[in-house]
């Protein structure tokens, strides 16, 4: 995400701006496939090594399965789930990754 910011100062006509843009440390990306039948492929990219948690939750907010719970490096990161081993039925659920200072959540639409 980007954060501009702009700062104007008292109206005796002197005027102060200030622009600041921050960038994540992480991007979360669309699973493949999705729907999904079986397996599901979930790819996410990380600028530093850092502690991260990836898990799948039903709609009620429950931890159905945690994919990743630890010390990643930098780069970018495959996670293959596979649904039949956590006795998921048909419905939407949510995979969300989270890092101190970051959580991104996406849909995951199920289909048996």
């Amino acid at each position: 995400f980007q954060v501009n910011t702009e700062i104007s100062g008292p109206s005796d006509g002197v005027t102060g701006h200030v622009q600041e843009t921050t960038t994540s440390n992480f991007e979360l990306k669309e699973c493949q496939p999705n729907p999904v039948t079986d397996r599901a492929t979930i790819t996410f990219v990380s600028q530093a090594t850092s502690e991260v948690t990836l898990r799948v939750v039903d709609l009620n907010g429950n931890v159905v399965a945690t994919l990743v719970n630890d010390v990643l490096p930098a780069g970018s990161h495959s996670v293959q789930f596979n649904t039949s081993e956590h006795n998921m039925n048909s419905s939407l659920y949510y995979y969300v990754l989270s890092a101190p200072g970051f959580t991104d959540t996406k849909p995951l639409m199920l289909v048996k």
